[in-house]
């Protein structure tokens, strides 16, 4: 059985121009993950499996008011970056950008539980 993503981009500027694409992404698996980040401002890990072969990665919250954070290197200080918007990236070449995404770390500095979702599809072989 085939698997894919269905995804679609509508993007209309006021009094400008609009853009929209749809595509369907042939993948071999796909993981989803629901992850609640309580409002420690501790890193809470998002194991992805090895990140090898991703082509399509989209990081979601429960909110984006600037309380999430993500990051790949937990260990870099500077690494943090907020998660202000959906993140979305799709194609091997767009999720290279990240390097590989596996593990993701993300954290809360609000004052409120919040929730991530995480959807990567890819080769399941190497």
């Amino acid at each position: 059985m085939s698997l894919s993503i269905r995804w679609s981009l509508d993007i209309e500027a006021t009094e400008g121009p609009s853009l929209g694409i749809s595509r369907v992404q042939g993948v071999e698996a796909v993981i989803h993950i629901e992850v609640p980040v309580p409002e420690t401002d501790t890193a809470v890990e998002v194991t992805t499996g090895s990140g090898d072969d991703v082509t399509f990665l989209a990081l979601l919250a429960s909110d984006y008011s600037g309380d999430i954070a993500y990051t790949l290197d937990k260990g870099d200080a500077t690494s943090w970056k907020v998660l202000d918007h959906p993140l979305v990236l799709t194609g091997a070449a767009a999720v290279g950008l990240l390097g590989k995404p596996s593990p993701i770390f993300v954290k809360n500095s609000g004052a409120a539980p919040l929730s991530v979702s995480v959807l990567l599809g890819g080769d399941a072989t190497p």
